[in-house]
């Protein structure tokens, strides 16, 4: 079982620490190898980069670094990012420490956050967002009302909106994963055909202990293949795909009323629909595929529900909209490959990420299934 962590007298690490420790949890949000002081004991500071010859982050990530001892500035700080939460100091106030390393991409937000000594924290659920929140060592205990959850040890759990939290904790270790309520809402909605509003998250634990696994797995993924590679960052459309990434696990691990309306039997079922509104779906997908369009956006042009849009393709097509996505993607992708002047800069790593292909060994074997060979066969040389 994780132990809360120790240090020494004057600060509660004790030393400096490095921002990936992949034994700690593999969901780590700086870059590999970089490393810093954790700060002066007696304020707050924000820790700049440590390589002053790395290049910035992309203008639409930010990452900050913040320590402090002081809780008038820890409360100052969170307030930008965890609006009306408010917390006490329970434990004793020699020992406290606020310790956080953020990333922020649009519509997601990830912090690792250490809090010393012990709090209790106020969450009144008037927030637009859904937070993931995966205690990794120390004590949690959440309640909502309804639920009463105590973690020593490292389960994911969902902070929902709508919903009040009173949450304690003692030296814990947390990774939260903020999603906007919008981006989340439309990733339920494309599973079960529902209304955006109408989602509702039901319950802070995961459906069953494998799902709280895959959450992990999905974290630990965009993480380590996007989120931490600022060339793959600086393309929207890679950045839009690790959001609903996210977004469609947790709406897939946690019990909300999408999850509901596939699983109820006596829920009304869409209509298959005719071959005109394949047609459109198509037609909006070649010309929108460079841009971040997700399946709520092509049953839009189809003009009718993403549950319906999804029985059609099956139907005529064999195929989904998002299979069909994918293979106009790489088909564009294998393109470039062949227009490509590697003297200018192009890459296969690159040309994949620009049409949102963030892995390179999968691209790699999409490529080959398709087309019978390597895509840096294709490069020109």
């Amino acid at each position: 079982m994780p132990r809360a962590h120790r240090g020494s007298q004057n600060h509660p690490f004790g030393r400096t620490r490095p921002l990936l420790d992949v034994e700690e949890d593999p969901a780590q949000i700086g870059r590999p190898g970089e490393s810093f002081a954790v700060g002066d004991p007696g304020g707050g500071m924000e820790r700049p980069e440590m390589d002053d010859q790395r290049p910035p982050a992309p203008a639409a990530v930010r990452r900050e670094f913040f320590t402090t001892t002081d809780v008038g500035r820890a409360r100052t700080h969170l307030a930008r990012d965890y609006p009306d939460v408010t917390f006490d100091l329970t434990g004793p106030s020699r020992r406290y420490v606020l310790d956080i390393t953020s990333l922020s991409v649009g519509a997601l937000g990830i912090d690792r956050i250490y809090a010393g000594s012990s709090h209790l924290t106020r969450i009144p659920g008037t927030g637009g967002g859904v937070w993931i929140v995966h205690p990794v060592r120390g004590r949690y205990r959440l309640e909502d009302g309804r639920h009463d959850v105590a973690v020593e040890g490292s389960v994911p759990l969902c902070v929902r909106p709508g919903t009040s939290h009173t949450v304690g904790t003692e030296d814990v270790s947390l990774r939260v994963v903020r999603l906007d309520l919008a981006v989340v809402a439309e990733a339920a909605a494309a599973v079960a055909g529902i209304a955006p509003e109408s989602v509702r998250f039901h319950a802070p634990h995961a459906i069953s202990p494998a799902l709280a696994r895959y959450w992990t797995a999905t974290l630990q993924q965009v993480v380590h293949e996007v989120l931490a590679d600022d060339d793959l960052l600086a393309e929207p459309l890679v950045r839009i795909q690790a959001v609903h990434a996210l977004a469609a696990a947790a709406v897939a691990v946690f019990p909300n009323s999408a999850l509901d309306a596939v699983s109820d039997p006596g829920a009304p079922t869409a209509g298959v629909t005719a071959p005109v509104t394949v047609r459109r779906a198509v037609a909006y997908i070649d010309e929108h595929a460079a841009e971040p369009i997700t399946l709520g956006d092509i049953a839009a042009a189809a003009r009718v529900g993403p549950r319906a849009l999804q029985i059609a393709f099956r139907r005529h097509r064999d195929e989904t909209p998002l299979d069909h996505l994918r293979r106009v993607r790489l088909h564009r992708a294998h393109l470039d490959l062949q227009a490509a002047d590697p003297t200018g800069g192009d890459t296969v790593g690159r040309i994949a990420a620009r049409w949102g292909f963030t892995h390179s060994g999968r691209f790699s074997a999409a490529h080959r299934r398709t087309y019978g060979t390597s895509p840096s066969a294709v490069l020109p040389r």
